[in-house]
């Protein structure tokens, strides 16, 4: 399975989708998922370029993480996720598919997700069991005497999908395809994250240092954006991509969403052991002209309004 072929392939439908159409295409969270998918950021981020010489609109996002976020069921084959939970049930109580199954789990560990080693995908949240969230399959295998091979990491996800579900961390990317494709004049920086409950699970560090980590890491230390590019991909850039008109700049009759931050001092402190803590460094937030942030502290106003996109006008 050529599963770089396999992406390209997707990508070059999207492209196709939005010429036919005469609509813009967002190819969300760009990420090169695995290490037989490593470097190929250059060929993804060309088809980009591309598309946007014949004339598409085209433009990604990603967050600053070589980590991603997501349910257990990503490393299942999909085909065993089709239908209902009845139909799932069903397909995994036969001997036969569930050895399927289990064959499909395993290369995923090995060349998607699991980036070759099942110590690279960590438990975030399980209810069923929450002593298991911010551990690893290959830890919880050995903790439980068994050893942590492919197939018993695969034998694992399954147990914790049948046992409620559960969301993992996946340690599969690299860092190279990450700052490539964030460095890309396409390229728009999202956290790709909902909201959290403080203290709850062991969380992807991006619920709460996504954009400081941008500014702290790959502006001050490292240099590899300039700051002024760095917050345009993070406040004009994506309000314009989604059609909102009167937010993402400062200006005369915009609403004033302003983020007053020191850029010697801000930092992510949100890491993957403790992934509930805010970042330092950030003095004021004012949304819509009132401040909601003052020193770092909150001032439990709530002058928030919905935001909504061209489509209401329609």
């Amino acid at each position: 399975r050529d599963e770089g072929h396999r992406l390209l392939e997707s990508m070059h439908e999207a492209i196709e989708i939005g010429e036919k159409a005469g609509i813009a295409v967002q190819m969300s969270h760009h990420k090169a998922v695995g290490v037989d998918m490593w470097g190929k950021t250059r060929e993804s981020l060309a088809l980009l370029e591309d598309a946007r010489k014949k004339g598409l609109d085209v433009t990604t996002d990603l967050h600053p993480y070589p980590a991603t976020y997501t349910g257990i069921t990503i490393i299942f084959p999909a085909w065993a996720l089709e239908g209902s939970k009845e139909d799932i049930s069903k397909r995994l109580s036969d001997p036969e598919i569930r050895k399927k199954v289990i064959e499909g789990i395993i290369w995923n560990i090995k060349h998607d997700r699991g980036g070759n080693d099942p110590g690279n995908i960590t438990v975030a949240v399980f209810k069923t069991d929450p002593s298991l969230e911010g551990k690893n399959l290959r830890e919880i295998l050995e903790e439980r005497g068994i050893e942590p091979s492919f197939e018993n990491a695969a034998l694992l996800a399954l147990e914790l999908y049948e046992r409620g579900g559960a969301s993992a961390i996946y340690h599969c990317l690299a860092e190279d395809d990450v700052v490539r494709a964030m460095q890309h004049p396409l390229s728009m920086h999202a956290s790709d994250a909902g909201n959290a409950v403080f203290g709850r699970g062991k969380l992807h560090p991006r619920h709460y240092g996504c954009f400081p980590r941008v500014l702290a890491l790959h502006v001050r230390e490292r240099g590899e954006l300039r700051l002024e590019e760095a917050v345009r991909k993070m406040t004009s850039f994506p309000a314009s991509r989604i059609g909102v008109k009167d937010r993402g700049i400062i200006a005369e009759k915009m609403w004033a969403d302003l983020v007053i931050f020191d850029l010697d001092s801000i930092q992510d402190r949100a890491t993957w052991e403790n992934p509930h803590q805010y970042s330092a460094g950030i003095d004021y937030v004012f949304v819509n002209g009132e401040i909601v942030v003052d020193h770092g502290e909150l001032t439990d106003k709530l002058p928030g309004k919905i935001i909504y996109g061209p489509g209401k006008e329609q």
